[in-house]
């Protein structure tokens, strides 16, 4: 992608008829008054160029996520084709994205004590900081952050906040 005249993202340099005739050359090239150009390497640069609002963004077609990466739609759209092209090479185990992957090592053929959270009150150990600072508070701290659910109707409640955001989640797919 690129930013055109317009301040636009348009399409890629591939699919343009030919770099030269859009002035999109590699180094720096000179304006017709003698200036220099400002020259653009990488897609980050680009991309950074662009206010957030106006980035384009991916849509799933099947579930309306929006993501931010053709790489992050694809590896979104693994999920719903059941496809796990990401192997662990410890096991059997294969995961739809990269993350996913990762999570799983970590989990499966890591030492908890070797995780990156450990408490420093007990032995425990964590991958997430979400839930270290939540074990700390509870049990070290005696607080127990509960999140109800702010439906009338319902008396759903929970420690956890992803429990509870999940929740949510249903009641706004039921209003739908």
């Amino acid at each position: 992608m690129f930013v055109n005249r317009h301040g636009k993202l348009s399409l890629p340099v591939a699919r343009l008829k030919s770099d030269a005739a859009h002035n999109i050359l590699p180094g720096p090239s000179v304006h017709k008054n003698g200036k220099a150009k400002p020259t653009i390497n990488n897609q980050s640069q680009v991309i950074s160029l662009v206010p957030p609002a106006q980035r384009t963004r991916w849509h799933c077609g099947i579930c309306s996520k929006s993501l931010s990466s053709k790489r992050s739609y694809d590896e979104h759209m693994n999920i719903h084709n059941d496809a796990r092209p990401f192997a662990c090479d410890h096991c059997d185990y294969a995961a739809a994205s990269q993350m996913t992957l990762r999570r799983h090592k970590l989990r499966s053929h890591t030492a908890r004590r070797d995780w990156g959270y450990k408490c420093p009150y007990c032995d425990e150990a964590y991958m997430e900081p979400a839930s270290y600072q939540q074990h700390v508070q509870s049990r070290h701290f005696g607080r127990s952050a509960t999140f109800g659910c702010p439906y009338t109707q319902c008396t759903f409640q929970s420690k956890c906040f992803r429990h509870f955001r999940e929740h949510l989640a249903k009641h706004n797919s039921y209003e739908s």
